[in-house]
C-alpha cells in the first residue's frame, strides 16, 4: 500500500512473453517462510470455463490452485446471495449476485428502459428493444409502422452470434419465447466498407460504494464482407454479424498476427501496419489511429463510451445493492469484469449492443493473448488479493461472534454522527470530523485501488462527472456521498489518519 500500516496486495507482472513489465518501485519482497502460514490460494469452479490467461496470472503471482474452500479468489459461474453469506473478507468472488440483470439482454433493457422512462434522451444508450413473447404484438406494430426498417432478433441469454437472425417488414417470423427484437443500426460507422463494432472490458470493484474502470485496451471486430443495408442482404451474417466466432469460418476472414497491441507502434511499421489494415481484428491503438488520420474526433467518441458504460451500470446498481445486502456480510468481497459490446454509427453516436459477464478469454493470436493476459493481470492487481493467515482468521471471527453474542459489540461500536443529507451540504467539511473505521475503509480502498489500476481508467467517480450522474441514482447511498465528498475535499485528507509510505530505499 502506499499507506503506512495498511495491508499489502498481491503483486501481478505481467508475463515475460509480453515484452513490457509494470514498475515495481512499491513491491516489497517476501521469502517464502514469511508466507508459511498464510493462505495464497485460488479455485476454478466446474461450473466455469477455465482460461489460460486467468491460471497463468495467478499461477505467476505465486497463488496455488485448490479444490477446498482455502482460497484468497473463486473463479466461478454467477453465484446466489445465500452462497456468499459465508465469504470472508480476505475472499474475492468474481461475480456479484444478480449479474444477470446487466447480462441478458432482456434485462439489461428492462433496465436501461426503466431509466429512459424517468430521465428521457440522456437514456437513449441502446436500441429500441422489444422482448418476446410479451412485447410480440407492440412489436409487430411498430414493425409494420416502420416500414423500411431493419431488425435483428437474438436470444436473451446466448452468445457467440448463436440464434441471430435480421429480419425486415416483410419477413416471416414466428412467435419467439426468450428472444429480443432491437431495431436495427442500419447507418453504422464504416472502415474501408466494413462494419465493425468494439468489445471494450470494464471492471466494476464495488456497486456500494460504484466504482468503475475501463481498460484501455480492447478488440475492434470486422465483418468479414461489405456493408449493405439493401433488404437483399438480411441474411448474409458476414455482413452484418462482426462476432468472431461466426467470421473466422469465412474464408475471407484475416487473423491479425501482431504481438503488439497497437500494430502501428510496431518495430517493423512497414510489414505490420500492412498487416493490421488487413487483419479482421484491430486494437483500440489502431482504431485511435485511423480516426485521427482520417480527421475524425476520437476523443469525442470515447466520450461518449465512457457514457453508455456508466449509465448502463448505474442502471442495475439498485438490483445489484438489494442482492449484496442480502448476501455477504463483507461488501467488498465481489468484482465483475464485462465485456460492452458497443457500436459506433455513421454520426459517431456509441450504441450499447449488449453486455457479457462470461467475456470470451480465449486467444486465438498473440494479438489476443497480449490483451486478454495483461488484463488479467491487471484486474487481480485492481481488486487487491491479501494473504491471510487462517487461524488467526478464525480466532478473530470466533471472538467478534462471542462479542455479538454477548452485546458488546453494540456497546462497542463506533455508530456514523452523520447521514447522506449531512455529507450533500456545501458547507460540511470531512476535515471538521473525525472519521469512523468504516469510512476510512472504505476511503483508504477507495484511493488505494487508484494506485493499482495498472492501464485500467477509473471513469465512474470522478470529481469532474460526479454532478453529472448523481441525478441518475435511484438511491443516493451513504458510501457514495462519502466518496463524492471526499473527492471534492482540498488536499488528501486520509494523511491525516495515515502516513504515505517512500518506497525509494527498499
Amino acid at each position: 500500500s502506499v499507506y503506512a500500516s495498511r495491508p499489502p496486495t498481491v503483486f501481478f507482472q505481467y508475463p515475460n512473453h509480453l515484452g513490457v513489465k509494470k514498475s515495481t518501485h512499491r513491491c516489497v519482497p517476501v521469502q517464502k517462510d514469511e508466507l508459511a502460514n498464510r493462505i495464497m490460494n485460488f479455485k476454478v469452479s466446474e461450473s466455469t470455463h477455465r482460461y489460460n490467461c486467468v491460471v497463468n496470472a495467478l499461477k505467476g503471482a505465486g497463488l496455488k490452485e485448490t479444490t477446498s474452500y482455502k482460497w484468497n479468489v473463486l473463479c466461478s459461474s454467477v453465484l446466489k446471495a445465500d452462497f456468499l453469506r459465508d465469504i470472508h473478507e480476505y475472499q474475492k468472488v468474481n461475480h456479484f449476485p444478480g449479474a444477470w440483470q446487466l447480462g441478458r439482454k432482456d434485462n439489461m433493457w428492462r433496465n436501461i428502459s426503466r431509466l429512459k422512462r424517468l430521465h428521457g434522451a440522456p437514456f437513449n444508450i441502446a436500441p429500441l428493444t422489444f422482448i418476446l413473447p410479451e412485447d410480440w404484438k407492440r412489436f409487430n406494430l411498430e414493425r409494420e409502422e416502420d416500414g423500411k426498417g431493419m431488425w435483428i432478433l437474438k436470444p436473451s441469454a446466448s452468445s457467440c452470434g448463436r440464434g441471430i437472425r435480421i429480419i425486415t417488414k416483410n419477413s416471416h417470423v414466428s412467435k419467439k419465447h426468450n428472444y429480443i427484437a432491437s431495431k436495427y443500426v442500419s447507418n453504422p460507422h464504416l472502415i474501408n466498407g466494413y462494419k465493425y463494432d468494439l468489445r471494450l472490458y470494464v471492471c466494476v470493484t464495488n456497486y456500494d460504494p460504484m466504482k468503475i474502470y475501463l481498460y484501455q485496451e480492447g478488440l475492434v471486430r470486422f465483418a468479414t464482407e461489405k456493408y449493405s443495408n439493401a433488404s437483399k442482404s438480411v441474411k448474409k451474417r458476414f455482413v452484418h454479424l462482426t462476432n468472431y466466432s461466426v467470421n473466422k469460418k469465412n474464408t475471407k476472414y484475416v487473423k491479425n498476427t501482431n504481438t503488439d497491441v497497437n500494430a502501428n507502434q510496431s518495430p517493423d511499421a512497414s510489414t505490420s501496419e500492412a498487416d493490421a489494415k488487413m487483419a479482421s481484428k484491430w486494437g483500440l491503438g489502431d482504431l485511435k489511429d485511423h480516426f485521427r488520420a482520417e480527421g475524425l474526433d476520437w476523443d469525442k467518441a470515447w466520450r461518449r463510451i465512457k457514457d453508455v458504460v456508466i449509465k448502463a451500470c448505474i442502471s442495475v446498481e439498485p438490483h445489484i445493492v438489494n442482492n449484496m445486502n442480502r448476501g455477504p456480510k463483507f461488501k467488498n468481497v465481489c468484482y465483475e469484469v464485462y465485456g460492452f459490446d458497443v457500436l459506433l454509427d455513421a454520426h459517431l453516436k456509441a450504441w450499447l449492443l449488449e453486455v457479457n459477464i462470461c467475456p470470451s478469454l480465449s486467444s486465438s493470436s498473440p494479438f489476443d493473448k497480449r490483451i486478454k493476459t495483461s488484463l488479467m493481470c491487471d484486474v487481480f492487481n485492481l481488486v487487491g488479493l491479501q494473504p491471510y493467515d487462517r487461524k488467526r482468521h478464525e480466532k478473530e471471527m470466533d471472538h467478534k461472534n462471542k462479542q455479538r453474542l454477548l452485546g458488546l459489540d453494540r456497546a462497542n461500536k463506533k455508530l456514523p454522527h452523520r447521514n447522506v443529507l449531512e455529507l450533500q451540504d456545501d458547507k460540511f467539511s470531512l476535515k471538521d470530523v473525525d472519521l469512523t473505521d468504516e469510512e476510512l475503509g472504505v476511503l483508504f480502498d477507495f484511493d488505494e485501488e487508484n494506485y493499482r489500476r495498472g492501464k485500467f481508467d477509473r471513469i465512474f467517480p470522478n470529481p469532474n462527472n460526479v454532478d453529472t450522474y448523481s441525478k441518475y441514482f435511484e438511491c443516493l447511498r451513504y458510501n457514495n456521498a462519502l466518496i463524492w465528498k471526499w473527492m471534492k475535499t482540498d488536499g488528501n485528507l486520509l494523511l491525516k489518519y495515515a502516513n504515505k509510505v517512500s518506497y525509494d530505499s527498499v
